[in-house]
This record gives C-alpha cells, sequence and structure tokens, in this order.
C-alpha cells in the first residue's frame, strides 16, 4: 500500500488586497519525500513516503513534522485564523485482478458492486462528502486509475474543519487523523488487514 498525507490550510484572504496565488515558494526534502508548499492563501505539507501519525519506532510521525513546520510557519506569519484545516489520506493500490471478486476481497465498495461489476466499468469516480460528529467533514472518493498498463485502486479521505483559530489547530489535527482512521478501517477487509500487516 502506498500512503499519503497531505495537511492543509487555506488563509484568510487580505480583505484590502487581491489575492494571487501565482507566487509558490516550493520546499522540498528528498530523502523523506516529503514537501512544504506556501502560496499566500494556502499552505501544504505533503509526504509521498508512508510515515505512522504519531512517532513509531523512534521515528518522527507525520504529525510532529506537522507541528513543527506549522509552529515555524506561526512565528513567521502570525495567522489568527484559517478557512479550512484539512488533512488528506490517499490509499493507492495495484488491483491484481480487476475483477469485484478481487475488489471485494480487500475492500468494502462504496458503490452497489453487484448492480455495477468493475469488469464492465470503463470509468468509475465516486464522490461522497459527509458531515460527522463535532463539526469534522469528511470527502471520500475512489476510483480505478490506469498508469502504465497496470490498473490502481484510489480511495482518498479528506477530513477538514472550516474556520478555526490558530490555537485550536494542533489539538483538532488529532480529531482529524482518528476520523480518517475510522472511516478507512470501515472501508477495508480483514484479508486487507492481514496483507498490510504482512501476514499474506
Amino acid at each position: 500500500m502506498n500512503e499519503k498525507y497531505v495537511t492543509v490550510f487555506k488563509l484568510p484572504p487580505d480583505q484590502h488586497t487581491p489575492i494571487h496565488t501565482d507566487r509558490i515558494w516550493d520546499f522540498v526534502n528528498p530523502e523523506i519525500q516529503t514537501r512544504c508548499k506556501v502560496l499566500k492563501n494556502k499552505f501544504s505539507i505533503i509526504s509521498n513516503k508512508y510515515k505512522s501519525w504519531d512517532e513509531h519506532k523512534s521515528e518522527k510521525g507525520f504529525k510532529d513534522v506537522f507541528i513543527s513546520t506549522f509552529k515555524n510557519f506561526q512565528d513567521i506569519y502570525n495567522i489568527q485564523n484559517f478557512e479550512r484545516v484539512g488533512l488528506r489520506y490517499i490509499n493507492k493500490v495495484k488491483v491484481e485482478d480487476k475483477s469485484s471478486s478481487w475488489l471485494k476481497k480487500y475492500f468494502i465498495p462504496i458503490f452497489n458492486i453487484e448492480k455495477y461489476p468493475i469488469e464492465n466499468l470503463d470509468e468509475n469516480i465516486i464522490r461522497l462528502l459527509v458531515k460527522k460528529e463535532n463539526d469534522v467533514q469528511i470527502l471520500v472518493q475512489s476510483t480505478i486509475i490506469t498508469e502504465e498498463n497496470e490498473n490502481f485502486y484510489i480511495i482518498d479521505f479528506d477530513a477538514f474543519f472550516l474556520n478555526l483559530n490558530n490555537e485550536e489547530i494542533i489539538e483538532k489535527a488529532d480529531m482529524l487523523h482518528e476520523e480518517i482512521l475510522k472511516e478507512f478501517h470501515s472501508l477495508i477487509t480483514e484479508e486487507c488487514r492481514k496483507k498490510m500487516r504482512g501476514e499474506l
């Protein structure tokens, strides 16, 4: 499995000056496959290498990267309110057999797979925006894509809050992670869990 976390902050636009997003500051650490992108109204931390959310076996988790980067960002800009704070988790899994039986073996489909078997689908994009408890919203998307003659199942979770002040963000990030974790485990099978643990 190949996972990505993306933490996105949309900053409130300046009330006096129009926002221009054409200038981007892009900081990359190739060793840990992590980048930080800063625009005038958007701040993102992107990891293309799997990291646990919390520290694991003395290796810092993505939460540590997020907290450190966010604090440094705030030391410079001191933004008080954020329009959107989100945590995004994208899972990309190689499809070993493009069949409904293979998909059901590892995942709980978010569409009626009996009515629409994937063998018969030329295009498959599912997108759900769901309101959860404590003002969390989560966008769940799934699709099957083809890259270099190989098929991949994408399941994408984007959990977010709207309109947070800067003192709430670190605490709320844990809530976003918990919501994504619950949603992810509700959409995979025990067979998938065994494969993730290396038992198959």
